[in-house]
């Protein structure tokens, strides 16, 4: 059975200072933020957070997109990507390899898929 999601959203091109720190955005990233979620672009990986848990997305076109691969030792065997629930929301990341489109071209294939 395949997840779908049925949402769209519209990504904030600007940096969000995070709760209580004062800073504004990772140094080596970009925070795009629209409730209930946050998409962070960091050099390593793509951060996907405060996801609802009802929410119900189809990860492997995404993953495909994005040109995802497995990372031995990072993933669980045959993974691509990553999942914790923290606070009762649902994170997601996806390291990033060579063959990673641009930060602009990630947030045109997150935007498509609803998560951005």
């Amino acid at each position: 059975m395949s997840p779908t999601w049925a949402a769209s959203l519209t990504v904030l091109r600007q940096a969000v200072p995070f709760p209580g720190s004062g800073a504004i955005s990772p140094t080596d990233g970009v925070l795009y933020s629209q409730p209930p979620m946050k998409v962070t672009i960091h050099n390593e990986r793509i951060d996907i957070t405060e996801l609802p848990l009802g929410n119900r997305i189809q990860w492997n076109p995404i993953l495909d997109e994005l040109k995802s691969e497995h990372r031995p030792g990072v993933y669980q065997p045959g993974k691509r990507m990553g999942m914790s629930i923290v606070n009762g929301k649902l994170h997601a990341y996806i390291y990033r390899t060579p063959k990673t489109p641009p930060d602009s071209e990630i947030l045109e294939i997150l935007n498509r898929h609803g998560i951005a």
